[in-house]
């Protein structure tokens, strides 16, 4: 998948014929069913072609698949199909799931779909009638997606020939009113799908005859919800969504539903609740969200009667005080509670005190200017997440004197609340904690005891980003004996001590981006056995050495771009050669020499190595025995030679644009074997020797934007087995030779743009039979005529002429061109 694949010689999967069950081609650039390559699959199952430009699905090229009889699973979605004919897929008999999504579908015919399908997908299509002609015969069918088309009324009766469905998706269409003759009971249905249409109300009785376990009803227009409109669902009704609509008064046929296990009714316009409002679901309704209303308090007496409520989202509303009797009789059941972002801003002592087996609660976005000492004493032996995120003014008291004695808690969210100082005790009554999230605060400094190693034991994950620290002390995490995560992004520390983080053996990741860093202390990450990510990017470093790292890591990112690197040091450790530094990200910075030490502490782990922005103009010596992808894009190179890449001879992909390189000399990359992408581009060569890329793979290689006056025929001769995409664009090309790219028999994309040919030679493309993509534009070319070069360019799809100077274009026997 997301290959650019334009086009599929006919032998591309043999030896295959018999194994291959699964294919995906989605996302490329296919105009066409791939029928010469997949008639020969005699046990393919499961084919995705989503994602491409097919427009075609005729009828006689899935009869001629080998295994019409046996795929089970086929994805056209995304594609530019326009209509299914008559039995286009009558023949693919054991097909089970059908996806035709987000296509251009205007015209569905009769008996198209073979009727072994259980799944059919017409969602975001251009449908502008439910196409029954084509579905009723679809005798085990039990999904079906028609969501995204033009529907603005369904058929009356909606008829099939299934007795049962397990979902309908009827979402994004233009629907504004269902009639009771729809669902008239021909068929039930577990899971009811209308978001996103233009309901404007539900009449009585609309899903009689459905028996409904879910119905989704959000984001539309509703304001009326007739009290007989759930007459026949009653029972068997467990999820009820009308979330996003223009109710102002509770729809009491919401009070027939015996069954109810979830109702959401957020972002409506409900400014209150009746006292008998839920009645009718007390002793089922598990999950209720009124977020994103009118409530200036707590409905409580409508909430009284829920005797087996579990989760309550009270946020987004406008409720300014929650009393102390406000969950009293009812507060018992609840393990969740959202109070987030409503005007509160006060908290009294025994708030939560009928909240027993709370353990979820949500205060952040208030403005709480007073809070009780005491108000979450009574959640001490139940609450695990507390979220207090921007929820405070004026709080000034020590986050201690509330936090007190949580035994439970495990997340603790106090960010963006302006908290400048932090106590030693802060955290010390919270045993169980495993996220802390401290982030844009004002702190300046982190207390050296502020966490305890034989009370913290569980604390993994530690956000301190966005605050005003100047420094990492040493052993400021040494008392997190499990953190894995330390994120100190976007503060001011200009410093790390040695051993600020030490003995932190499940530690992970530290992000130490955009500070103001310029000194690293030796030693300041030490017996981090687990260590994998290192992000010190966006600071001021002007020195770096290895140094730092002591004892054993696991394979390691290091991120050192964008700072003002200048010198690289050696280590004076004499183990540090065994650093496992899997990726090295040194990206623009000042450095302009690379001593062998250095290299010398990262050489046998290194994979991937980015050096582009910088000022360099050779590599040290020091082999990388590994390494595989090196960037070199924006240096000082201005000269190749036989020793510029011997310390690297395993690399894969090695970029060098943007250089001042004129000079290339023979063996530049001998030894390269597994050279694959090479970039030249926006240099000065003008030649290359015969032998440059003697030995290599190279398959994409970018010439652009130098200085050729020719095409080097003769040095790319000796890749002509495996390149496939040459980029000569940019240079000064003004002649094509006979047989120029004879040789060149592999390559798929050639792009010859903006140079200055005006002439083609009959034989200029000669042999190139697999190419794909040719690319002439912004040269001077005039004419182009029959008997022209591109007519033996015979699997040639895409061909680019724009600025071209032409006069005149002839028909070209292009079969494969897209127009």
């Amino acid at each position: 998948m997301q290959n650019n694949i334009k086009y599929i010689a006919p032998w591309t999967f043999s030896g295959l014929e018999n194994i291959l069950t699964t294919l995906d081609l989605s996302q490329n650039q296919l105009n066409q069913f791939p029928l010469a390559v997949l008639s020969s699959l005699s046990n393919l199952q499961w084919l995705n072609l989503q994602g491409n430009q097919i427009d075609d699905v005729h009828n006689f090229k899935w009869s001629q698949l080998n295994s019409r009889n046996i795929l089970n699973s086929l994805f056209l979605g995304s594609n530019h199909i326009t209509t299914i004919p008559e039995g286009t897929f009558t023949k693919l008999t054991n097909l089970n799931m059908l996806n035709i999504e987000g296509n251009l579908i205007h015209d569905v015919g009769s008996h198209c779909f073979p009727s072994s399908v259980r799944s059919l997908s017409l969602s975001n299509n251009i449908l502008k009638k439910v196409p029954l002609h084509a579905i009723y015969t679809l005798k085990h069918l039990r999904f079906l997606y028609l969501s995204g088309n033009l529907f603005h009324k369904l058929p009356c009766p909606f008829h099939l020939s299934v007795s049962h469905l397990e979902k309908l998706e009827l979402s994004n269409n233009m629907l504004t009113h269902i009639p009771e003759c729809v669902f008239n009971g021909s068929f039930t249905i577990k899971e009811l799908n209308l978001d996103f249409n233009f309901l404007r109300g539900l009449s009585a009785r609309t899903f009689k005859g459905t028996k409904l376990e879910r119905l989704i009803l959000s984001n539309n227009r509703i304001s009326t919800v007739h009290s007989d409109a759930f007459v026949g669902i009653e029972t068997t009704l467990t999820t009820l969504d009308i979330s996003f609509n223009l109710m102002e008064i509770f729809p009491s046929a919401v009070n027939d539903l015996k069954s109810l296990l979830y109702l959401s009714l957020k972002s409506n316009l409900l400014k209150q609740l009746g006292k008998g409002d839920l009645h009718g679901c007390r002793r089922s309704l598990e999950v209720l969200d009124l977020s994103g209303n009118l409530f200036q308090q707590v409905p409580k007496k409508t909430l009284k009667p829920l005797s087996k409520l579990l989760r309550l989202s009270l946020q987004d509303n406008r409720i300014q005080k929650v009393y102390r009797d406000d969950f009293e009789g009812w507060g018992q059941t609840l393990t969740t509670l959202s109070l987030a972002n409503n005007k509160m801003t006060y908290l009294s002592g025994g708030t939560f005190s009928h909240l027993s087996k709370l353990k979820e609660l949500k205060l952040s976005f208030n403005n709480l200017m007073y809070l009780d000492q005491q108000v979450f004493l009574p959640l001490r032996k139940t609450l695990e997440v507390l979220d207090l995120t921007s929820s405070f003014s004026q709080y000034n008291h020590p986050i201690e004197t509330f936090i007190t004695n949580l035994d439970r808690l495990e997340w603790l969210q106090i960010d963006h609340n302006n908290i400048s100082k932090m106590t030693v005790s802060s955290f010390h009554s919270l045993p169980n904690l495993h996220h802390l999230d401290i982030s844009n605060n004002d702190m300046e400094e982190i207390p050296t005891d502020l966490f305890s190693a034989t009370k913290h034991t569980y604390l993994s994950t530690v956000h301190i980003s966005n605050n005003e620290l100047g420094s990492i002390k040493s052993r400021t995490f040494d008392s997190i004996p499990h953190l894995s995560t330390a994120v100190l992004f976007g503060n001011r520390i200009s410093s790390i001590e040695s051993f600020a983080f030490v003995n932190c053996s499940y530690l992970h990741t530290v992000v130490l981006s955009e500070n103001g860093l310029t000194s690293i202390d030796v030693s300041s990450f030490t017996n981090l056995t687990r260590l994998s990510n290192i992000y010190l990017q966006d600071n001021y470093l002007i020195s770096f050495s290895f140094d730092i790292i002591t004892g054993d890591t696991s394979q390691l990112y290091l991120n050192l771009s964008n700072n003002v690197l200048k010198d690289l040091d050696g280590s004076n450790n004499t183990q540090i050669n065994s650093l496992k530094i899997r990726t090295l990200d040194l990206t623009n910075n000042r450095i302009s020499v690379i001593p062998d030490s250095f290299f010398l502490s990262c050489s046998k782990y290194l994979l991937h190595l980015f050096l582009s922005k910088n000022k360099i103009s050779n590599l040290p010596s020091i082999v990388l025995p590994v390494l595989q992808v090196l960037h070199l894009s924006c240096n000082n190179f201005d000269s190749l030679h036989k020793s510029s890449f011997e310390c690297c001879r395993s690399v894969q992909i090695l970029m060098l644009d943007h250089n001042n390189i004129s000079n290339v000399t023979d063996g530049s990359f001998r030894n390269m074997d597994d050279l694959r992408i090479l970039d030249l581009s926006y240099n000065n060569i003008d030649r290359l020797p015969e032998s440059v890329f003697a030995g290599t793979q190279v398959e994409k290689l970018n010439l652009s934007r130098n200085n050729f006056v020719a095409v080097p025929i003769a040095s790319l001769e000796l890749v002509q087995e495996s390149l496939r995409h040459l980029d000569l664009s940019l240079n000064q090309i003004e002649n094509i030779s006979l047989d120029s790219f004879a040789s060149l028999n592999k390559l798929q994309a050639l792009n010859l743009s903006s140079n200055y040919i005006s002439f083609l030679h009959e034989q200029s493309f000669h042999g190139l039979i697999y190419l794909v993509e040719l690319d002439l534009s912004h040269n001077p070319l005039h004419k182009l005529l029959n008997e022209s070069p591109l007519s033996s360019l015979v699997a040639l799809r895409s061909l680019h002429l724009n600025n071209a100077s032409l006069i005149s274009v002839s028909t070209l026997p292009l079969p494969h061109l897209n127009v």
